[in-house]
């Protein structure tokens, strides 16, 4: 789980288990397996990793923020699981997760799965009796054109109020023609279905679809068509993000163009949606300098220039320490944008200053510790502003509860801690905080 997160398409991500196997060839180099891994865990095959009532209260916390800023934010769910994955021991943590989505209706929750056979079962019942939450977003894996052919028309007959497709990793080139809206079928939606399937002799495509899927090379038999109940709403397009060969046999390059001739199929086939239906690039396809977690780190790196520590960089560029922090730092020395100077200490490359190009200077000095102030939370920006005045000297935890008006608590306690770990007060001695030079730097 991530309050920020370097994926480009969303705004949060939040797991209800951690853990999952292999399902197609998308998953052969699989970045949540290779995280889990790092991180010394093994919840890939029988395992599952679950987690405490402080994990579900945090989507509960960006729903608050949400609401009280007028605005809707992302969830992609889930990073680190397929959430319509068959197994007994997943059942009550699946349901949590749906009493949680209804109970968040600020977020819209981006349902990801490579099992969409498994979606009319293991929904919430209420779901498919036309109850389908408007904030539960429902999208597949397509990595290629056999399972393109699988999972989309699966999600098709899902009523759920946007449906996407994560073609991501690219494995392979996709006809998403037939999967879009056609305006001579007045926004009906139809798509061929597969010979094995059962046809429906009630739905009559128009003319225009069922030319263009016989154009593609589509076996199209007469009666083998089905109604959806509408059609794909947005396109994520991407390369392979987990550990693999960088050139020769079993590379996946992917570049920013690659994309490209995805988007025009939809342009052309007269898509008409009640909304815009966008093909968002996804790193590392769009590359990890199009991300705003990205760009922000070779920002600070361009600024400084010099050899940070990873605790500077988040320190500097405003994030706290996460997964998704760790799949950042590893993409940008995958793709040779910044290079290790040392442990845990990075530097901009040549490759890393291209990438980035133009951009605009993040807060140093006084703006920096201005931003911090007005963006913590009330009691950390209190303490903070306190060991900040103290600077250069150290201050006592009693000394900061004194001018600040708090007293000790549970909350204080990880109010200092967060500062700590955030990077922006140190520990001097016992009881003892002083405030990070990085945030005196000029």
């Amino acid at each position: 789980m991530s309050a920020v997160t370097g994926i480009a398409w969303t705004d949060h991500t939040f797991n209800p288990w951690w853990g999952c196997k292999e399902v197609s060839p998308g998953c052969a180099h699989c970045y949540a397996k290779a995280f889990d891994k790092r991180i010394g865990r093994d919840d890939w095959g029988e395992d599952r990793r679950f987690f405490g009532d402080a994990h579900w209260n945090e989507p509960h916390k960006w729903n608050r923020k949400a609401a009280a800023g007028g605005i809707r934010r992302r969830v992609f769910c889930a990073s680190m699981a397929d959430v319509f994955e068959d197994r007994p021991d997943l059942e009550p943590w699946r349901l949590r997760l749906w009493a949680l989505v209804v109970a968040t209706p600020h977020l819209d929750w981006q349902l990801l799965t490579k099992r969409p056979e498994n979606v009319a079962a293991l929904a919430h019942p209420n779901w498919h009796r036309g109850e389908w939450p408007r904030n539960a977003w429902l999208g597949v894996t397509a990595e290629n054109q056999t399972f393109a052919d699988i999972r989309i028309p699966l999600l098709l007959r899902e009523p759920a109020p946007v449906r996407f497709v994560s073609y991501e990793p690219a494995l392979g080139p996709v006809d998403f023609d037939l999967f879009l809206r056609c305006r001579k079928c007045r926004g009906r939606g139809w798509y061929a279905l597969r010979p094995f399937q059962t046809p429906l002799p009630d739905a009559t495509p128009c003319e225009d679809c069922i030319a263009r899927a016989r154009r593609a090379g589509h076996h199209v038999p007469e009666g083998h068509y089905a109604k959806a109940h509408g059609s794909l709403d947005w396109l994520i397009v991407g390369g392979e993000s987990g550990p693999r060969p960088s050139t020769g046999p079993g590379s996946n390059q992917f570049g920013a163009g690659a994309g490209r001739p995805v988007a025009a199929p939809a342009a052309s086939s007269g898509l008409a949606t009640p909304r815009p239906a966008p093909v968002v690039s996804s790193a590392p396809g769009a590359g990890p300098a199009a991300s705003k977690m990205g760009r922000a780190f070779l920002t600070v790196l361009a600024q400084r220039r010099r050899p940070l520590q990873k605790r500077q960089l988040l320190t500097f560029a405003g994030y706290r320490a996460s997964g998704d922090v760790s799949v950042m730092f590893a993409a940008l020395l995958r793709d040779g944008l910044v290079e290790a100077s040392g442990p845990s200490v990075l530097s901009i490359t040549d490759a890393g200053v291209r990438a980035l190009g133009d951009y605009e200077p993040l807060p140093t000095g006084a703006a920096l510790r201005s931003h911090l102030l007005a963006t913590l939370p009330k009691m950390e920006s209190a303490f903070l502003r306190a060991i900040v005045d103290a600077h250069p000297a150290a201050i006592a935890k009693g000394e900061i509860l004194a001018r600040t008006g708090y007293k000790a608590s549970g909350d204080v306690s990880v109010a200092f801690a967060k500062l700590v770990t955030l990077g922006y007060a140190e520990k001097v001695g016992v009881g003892q905080l002083r405030a990070a030079e990085e945030l005196f730097e000029a």
